[in-house]
């Protein structure tokens, strides 16, 4: 079961009715609703990241109760987390945490590649243009890396942040720094 939090006022009580009616694994991916590159889109602004993270820890309770574990899927900056938080989030989780930004590398029908959903009319190529998987991953980690160059993440604190140079963050999705870099070309 997958859940993309598009809304502040979510609710998975419906995804673990659906986990316990129909056997599903007991486990949840949750993920953003991201700003898609030069497309209008409902997504989850960096202003509202710090309510769905008290809303999604509301959820513990419930899930802990279930044995859902849950799944963080890309695009979540740690910092929107309180120590507590993160306490539950591991204990919820099914292995470690991650609060990366990588390239997820999706294929289309037509064979054209794109670094992830949210950036995939952002530097589209074809597959046939790489010899090797290696080869693509390394040309969109590069692309992800130069949008990142100016402003390292969604908030402008993640510039100096040490859980960002350790690693131990991405700094959110890079969608949201593109559209931020773009947003202040435009000022």
């Amino acid at each position: 079961m997958g859940f993309n939090i598009f809304d502040v006022d979510f609710d998975l009580s419906f995804a673990i009715e659906y986990i316990n009616k129909f056997q599903l694994r007991k486990n949840i991916r949750i993920g953003l609703t991201h700003p898609i590159f030069d497309t209008k889109n409902r997504f989850i602004s960096s202003a509202q990241m710090k309510t769905v993270a008290e809303r999604l820890i509301a959820h513990y309770p419930l899930l802990e109760k279930n044995e859902i574990k849950l799944n963080i899927d890309c695009g979540f900056p740690l910092c929107i987390f309180d120590d507590d938080s993160l306490g539950k989030l591991y204990k919820l989780s099914n292995g470690p945490l991650r609060f990366s930004c990588g390239a997820a590398i999706d294929i289309g029908t037509h064979l054209d590649v794109w670094s992830c959903f949210p950036l995939s009319s952002y530097e589209k190529r074809s597959l046939y243009d790489f010899s090797s998987f290696d080869e693509l991953q390394n040309y969109y980690c590069e692309i992800l890396s130069k949008i990142k160059e100016k402003r390292k993440g969604v908030f402008e604190k993640c510039n100096d942040c040490l859980h960002l140079k350790t690693g131990l963050c991405a700094g959110g999705c890079s969608a949201y720094v593109l559209q931020q870099n773009n947003d202040e070309k435009d000022e």
